[in-house]
């Protein structure tokens, strides 16, 4: 059993731009890095939301904001995974099957 690749989010690595464009409104933009269609201004993938006033809900918001911007990385690391336990009943399987379809937008597999 292959694992099936159905990328069709725009292809990494993105990058969380800390103090980027819209941090100004309480936004930290998440960008693809080193855009080879547009060297000089990368393309925008999204806004990671933070509370400028609220130092406490800060670190998770970061932390949001980063695990928002390795997505195709651990997509991709989940795919690899899964295609090295297809051939196994252990229950990792269907847990990199299941964040896989979550990431694709279809079912789960349990």
């Amino acid at each position: 059993m292959t694992t099936e690749t159905k990328t069709t989010h725009t292809p990494g690595p993105w990058v969380f731009i800390p103090g980027g464009p819209g941090s100004k409104h309480g936004m930290s933009a998440i960008q693809v890095a080193d855009d080879p269609d547009c060297p000089d201004h990368p393309m925008l993938i999204g806004f990671a939301l933070f509370s400028p006033q609220n130092a406490k809900q800060q670190p998770e918001d970061l932390a949001n904001a980063r695990l928002f911007a390795a997505a195709p990385d651990l997509l991709e690391a989940c795919r690899l995974a899964a295609e090295h336990w297809a051939y196994t009943n252990a229950p990792i399987g269907n847990v990199l099957r299941d964040a896989i379809a979550k990431a694709e937008g279809s079912e789960a597999t349990t």
